[in-house]
């Protein structure tokens, strides 16, 4: 899963692809993020490509909630770049981060 992760994000985010590999590995709220994201993207894909017609309610909210979490993937990941947050989940990887 971790080499989707990369590759999807490496795809979606072609500029910041040293720092989701980062986050990925230093937070697991980013990682849940992630795989949240990758999850919604399977979904659309497989709504768009069914044999049976889809259900336009169902899609548009799948797509909704794949945008939201890009967006948010996005701003941390611009975060990260500027270092504008810690990019570590536990409080004393989070007081090296903050040092640093």
């Amino acid at each position: 899963m971790i080499a989707s992760m990369h590759q999807k994000l490496e795809q979606d985010f072609p500029n910041f692809a040293d720092e989701a590999r980062l986050l990925i590995r230093a937070s697991l709220y980013f990682s849940k993020l992630v795989d949240d994201y990758l999850t919604a993207c399977e979904q659309v894909d497989a709504l768009m490509h069914e044999a049976q017609p889809t259900d336009e309610a169902q899609l548009h909210q799948v797509r909704k909630q794949r945008l939201e979490l890009k967006d948010e993937i996005a701003r941390r990941l611009s975060e990260a770049r500027n270092h504008q947050a810690p990019m570590f989940d536990d409080v004393e990887n989070n007081l090296l981060a903050i040092a640093s």
